[in-house]
C-alpha cells in the first residue's frame, strides 16, 4: 500500500479456505518490502477476512467482506479496493 503523502506499508497473508462460488478466508499478517514476517510485536493480533458470495438473481452477485479486526484508516483502502474491483468486474462484463 502507498498513502497519498507517500508512507508505504507491507503485508501478505495466507487463504485458509476456498470453497467456489461461495466463501473465501484468508489471515493477514504485517510483513517488509520482501514479504518477511514483521517482528511479534507487530502481528499480536490475528486479522482474518471472511469473503462470501450470494447469488441475488438476474446474473448478479453479493459479496460480503468480513474482518476481524481493523486498523486505523483500513476502511478507506478496502473501499478503493473494492470500487477497483467493481471497475474491473463492469469492464470485463461489457457493462463499463
Amino acid at each position: 500500500m502507498r498513502t497519498p503523502d507517500g508512507w508505504e506499508g507491507w503485508s501478505g497473508g495466507e487463504y485458509t479456505e476456498i470453497i467456489a462460488h461461495e466463501k473465501i478466508v484468508s489471515v493477514l499478517f504485517y510483513a517488509d518490502e520482501n514479504g518477511k514476517v514483521e517482528p511479534a510485536d507487530k502481528n499480536d493480533v490475528e486479522v482474518r477476512d471472511v469473503v462470501t458470495f450470494e447469488d441475488i438473481g438476474n446474473g448478479q452477485t453479493k459479496l460480503i467482506f468480513k474482518r476481524s479486526h481493523w486498523d486505523e484508516g483500513e476502511d478507506i483502502g478496502m473501499i478503493q479496493i473494492l470500487d477497483k474491483l467493481a471497475a474491473l468486474l463492469a469492464e470485463l462484463s461489457g457493462r463499463a
